[in-house]
């Protein structure tokens, strides 16, 4: 790092190879950097797009142009950025900036099949049902201390209920013996049986993660602040928790950031902690105050057993706090495609956030900047609101930490005194597994189990 964070090098290492056993190259490595401007590049993260030198006025390589800001010296990438950023070293850490070889890059249809040069390569795919993992017979260990290759192929099955995965864990028949789930955690309604049996619970693997889910207001429908700060009164979340499992599941949130993420402040505007259930009364009071009483609401939700057992809790509350509620059910598929849309139908839809990176900025930019408002970004809520922009901006330049993680605190405050969402609850991770899975551990940094961890037990 140079330039107090304007400037960043980082120098490849000997020995990476591709599943096809040709050697990585350093033009590949500007190839998958500047291949994140090309216009077909609409899902994902955008920090290196948006902290590049031009940028802004780069379109991509395919008419072989390259963005001057990527430098190339031997075996050393050096980036120059537009402003300094203490944390760039940990934004080239996301898997949505992994190595992209320039020969095997097929443009719009890469996510279908990516080359690899990591761990593991694609065997198979089928979209939507399967996918199978082997093992990349051109990786070297020594080049890559943090992951391993232990099973020699990892299966995945699509489409299953938690309810359904889980009783196939309580089972631990076959081949469901050396399986686990990326995704689905212990159903509800198995929580207390497995929990509490230690012969079950020894195949759980529990850990409080990073994100936080809440629900975005669409504050581009619901303008008034009043409105927006009576649904959050309303909002039923001890409820909301016992349908999911308990307080072995989740903790009820009242901030934005999860207690495990730096820069964490405790607070609590809406007085959740004093009445978890909700407060009709001081909700209806700021309805009338608003004159908005019989206000309608149109809430959308993932189509599962789950979320239709919450849709019901939430229908109730809010209308017993005055308001008028349309509950409409998405796909899974295309659940947040429709709530990504700027001009979508809907008032509140269910979301969730972990940061990118151990810190504020992979929280408050993507989520809360009104510069990241776009269909298929994560500002879902469309908040536009210039003393938050300019504080996100502020603090983006801070680089010492202990400063920089009271400016954050900050603005998830300030976020929440304009209630442009619903914080529900910070999740309590409970993932079974077959008991012939060994080494079963935390990946903080994708929110699930760590694959390249894994092994099979004889």
């Amino acid at each position: 790092m140079k330039d107090g964070g304007k400037t960043w090098s980082f120098t490849i290492k000997d020995g990476i190879k591709w599943e096809d056993g040709s050697d990585l190259s350093m033009d590949d490595v500007r190839h998958t950097f500047e291949r994140l401007f090309a216009s077909f590049i609409t899902e994902g993260p955008r920090y290196v797009q948006q902290f590049l030198q031009g940028g802004d006025k780069y379109t991509g390589p395919y008419e072989g142009k390259n963005l001057d800001s990527i430098e190339i010296d031997g075996k050393t990438v050096t980036f120059r950025l537009n402003e300094a950023r203490g944390d760039f070293n940990f934004t080239l850490a996301m898997r949505g900036y992994s190595l992209v070889k320039k020969s095997k890059d097929t443009k719009e249809k890469y996510d279908k099949k990516p080359f690899s040069c990591a761990p593991y390569r694609i065997e198979a795919r089928s979209i939507g049902k399967s996918l199978t993992y082997s093992r990349n017979p051109h990786w070297d260990p020594a080049t890559d201390p943090i992951r391993n290759a232990y099973p020699d192929k990892f299966v995945f099955q699509f489409g299953f209920e938690p309810l359904t995965s889980t009783d196939r864990y309580i089972a631990d028949k076959g081949n469901d013996q050396y399986t686990m789930s990326i995704f689905n955690e212990v159903a509800a309604e198995r929580t207390q049986q497995v929990l509490t049996n230690a012969k079950l619970k020894a195949q759980v693997l529990t850990a409080v993660d990073a994100v936080t889910y809440y629900w975005p207001i669409n504050t581009t429908r619901i303008t008034d602040v009043k409105v927006r700060q009576a649904i959050n009164y309303a909002w039923p979340l001890q409820q909301l928790q016992t349908i999911r499992g308990g307080a072995s599941t989740s903790e009820i949130a009242t901030t934005i950031f999860s207690p495990v993420t730096p820069g964490y402040t405790e607070f609590d505007l809406y007085g959740k902690t004093k009445k978890p259930g909700g407060d009709p009364a001081k909700a209806k009071a700021l309805l009338k105050e608003a004159g908005k009483l019989g206000q309608k609401l149109v809430i959308a939700y993932q189509t599962s057993d789950n979320a239709v057992k919450q849709a019901v809790a939430i229908k109730n509350a809010l209308e017993a706090a005055g308001f008028t509620v349309v509950n409409k059910q998405i796909d899974k598929s295309t659940f947040y495609t429709q709530i990504g849309k700027i001009n979508n139908e809907y008032d509140l839809f269910a979301a969730g956030w972990s940061p990118d990176w151990p810190g504020g900025y992979s929280v408050f930019y993507p989520c809360w900047d009104g510069a990241n408002i776009g269909d298929g970004r994560s500002n879902y809520s469309q908040l536009k609101n210039p003393s938050v922009d300019k504080a996100i901006a502020a603090a983006s330049l801070i680089t010492d930490g202990d400063a920089a993680n009271k400016a954050w605190g900050a603005i998830d405050k300030q976020v929440m005194e304009l209630a442009a969402c619903v914080p529900d609850y910070h999740s309590i991770r409970n993932w079974m597994h077959g008991t012939k899975v060994g080494n079963v551990v935390y990946d903080a940094a994708n929110t699930c189990i760590a694959l390249t961890k894994l092994y099979a037990k004889a």
